[in-house]
């Protein structure tokens, strides 16, 4: 019989998806059943988390915040192994139930909250959920996060991807990153270890598709300078909205001073520059890291909701999923 998934397992789940590294089959097993003495459990979970945390380049308030949340979860995900009874559903429907109805909501919830005090996706267009993939539908194809993380790399640096090889990138190897990313963007999805390996603090990258602005001259040579760049970016009043909040007309008012005061041309000025600003090694690293999870969870449970669907298993009226 299929069974609720402990937290260990999935706390196991992600370090390895994380290519952080792996344990024996006893140790695994041990832990995940919790068969070892209380006090190598909680070493092995401390290690796992700060591996975790480490991974994700999280800072020590993060780290305090993600682990108090944790903690609930835990005590959470414990009460539903022991309060719900899954008969003879298998390990696709209980995935299933539990990502809808469970993981999914609580995982936005937490990130909504988290998110009121400061954003963790700042520089990302604003106009797109970038850690779920998206339909494109001139071509009627499916965009996977960690291909829109690259867009929007690409987008920063100003210059497609064939004249990365007009740069020296010094220790790194330009026709190789080139065919990287263009299989990366195309669905290959690449090891954790070559995304490392192919952005070190080390390399050197112009970012032409910026945006610095001006910090003194008056208001009419600020608004000079916002203008050339969104010309330069070949973008329209829809397509900035798009990118930064502010809806269209506000835009369009500031830009043609129509609107005139000046508390809603900084915000202008801060949303673009915020959008447009230069990024940070560790930060293309930490973004890639973790949108390739994002594409790897999405390709899975396709591939299990497929294979599902295909044999009817996943919405057999005849399979249970009830509390006790």
């Amino acid at each position: 019989m299929s069974t609720i998934p402990s937290a260990e397992s999935i706390f196991l789940n992600i370090y390895q998806s994380l290519e952080l590294g792996s344990f024996s089959s006893k140790q695994k097993n041990s832990f995940i059943k919790l068969k070892r003495p209380i006090a190598k459990h909680h070493e092995q979970l401390k290690e796992i988390c700060d591996a975790i945390f480490k991974a994700l380049g999280l800072d020590s308030e993060a780290i305090s915040s993600l682990t108090y949340n944790l903690e609930n979860f835990v005590n959470f995900q414990k009460s539903l192994e022991l309060s719900i009874w899954t008969y003879d559903a298998n390990t696709r429907q209980i995935a299933w139930q539990l990502l809808s109805h469970s993981y999914v909501p609580g995982v936005a919830r937490f990130m909504a909250f988290w998110n009121i005090a400061d954003t963790t996706d700042k520089g990302m267009p604003g106009g797109h959920f970038w850690y779920l993939p998206t339909e494109n539908t001139k071509n009627n194809h499916v965009t996977m996060p960690i291909a829109q993380v690259l867009d929007w790399l690409l987008d920063l640096l100003g210059l497609p991807l064939d004249q990365l090889r007009n740069i020296d990138l010094e220790l790194i190897d330009a026709e190789s990153l080139i065919r990287d990313i263009y299989n990366w963007k195309n669905g290959r999805i690449p090891r954790l270890s070559t995304i490392l390996a192919s952005f070190p603090n080390s390399l050197k990258l112009e970012f032409k598709g910026c945006f610095e602005p001006i910090n003194s001259g008056d208001k009419s040579t600020r608004l000079n300078h916002i203008q050339k760049f969104i010309k330069s970016k070949q973008l329209s009043i829809s397509l900035l909205a798009e990118q930064i909040p502010m809806n269209e007309s506000t835009i369009s008012g500031i830009l043609e001073s129509t609107i005139t005061d000046l508390h809603s041309f900084d915000v202008l000025e801060y949303l673009i520059a915020q959008r447009y600003s230069k990024p940070s090694m560790q930060m293309i690293r930490r973004r890639l890291q973790v949108f390739h999870r994002y594409t790897c969870i999405y390709c899975e449970l396709c591939e299990k909701a497929l294979n599902a669907w295909l044999t009817g298993e996943l919405f057999d009226s005849q399979a249970t999923i009830a509390k006790s």
